[in-house]
């Protein structure tokens, strides 16, 4: 998620990110944005825990964080969905219960469980709303190993597909994506 309030007292921007790569967090702080960004390894000043394998947790930081956020003043959000866990590689014959559930946890329910969370803490918000899906040119094409993966991206992109449908019909608006980064 990214938070972007465009003139704040401080003349800063202020951006707050769930999980995005470390690169483009840095690069952002590295521009004099300030971030919060919520991860399970993420580092530095702007890290804040928060494990997708766990839905209990990411249920509650959604009811908790995402209203009080909306609360604010901001001239504009955007959500930014990087979640992404490639493992278990392996043939589908050998995945286990354990590692399906898994993936599909870190990959599809808790980002799909934050990105509602975020639509529904801001509904009523008027200005500019923006929700993005980093996605994966396996999302279209399957790879030997990858199931969970794939299934779990194309799942995610259909996710956004059907918002965008639902947008259409809604006095404030989201725009909701899907962007490959190649």
């Amino acid at each position: 998620m990214i938070w972007r309030r465009l003139s704040d007292e401080t003349g800063h921007h202020n951006w707050w990110f769930p999980w995005p790569g470390a690169a483009l967090v840095q690069q952002l702080a590295d521009d004099g944005w300030h971030i919060a960004e919520l991860s399970r390894s993420g580092k530095g000043e702007w890290h804040h825990d928060c494990d997708l394998a766990d839905t209990a947790a990411v249920t509650a930081l959604a009811a908790e964080l995402l209203p009080a956020l909306a609360k604010r003043s901001w001239d504009e959000v955007l959500f930014v969905n990087n979640a992404g866990y490639l493992q278990p590689i392996s043939s589908v014959q050998r995945l286990t219960p354990e590692q399906i559930r898994n993936s599909i946890t870190v990959n599809q329910v808790s980002p799909m469980i934050l990105m509602a969370g975020f639509v529904t803490a801001f509904r009523r918000f008027s200005g500019r709303k923006t929700l993005v899906n980093l996605s994966s040119g396996a999302a279209l094409k399957g790879y030997a190993g990858w199931s969970m993966y794939c299934a779990s991206k194309a799942a995610a992109e259909n996710f956004i597909h059907a918002m965008v449908d639902e947008e259409q019909h809604q006095a404030e608006r989201f725009t909701a994506v899907n962007y490959d980064p190649g």
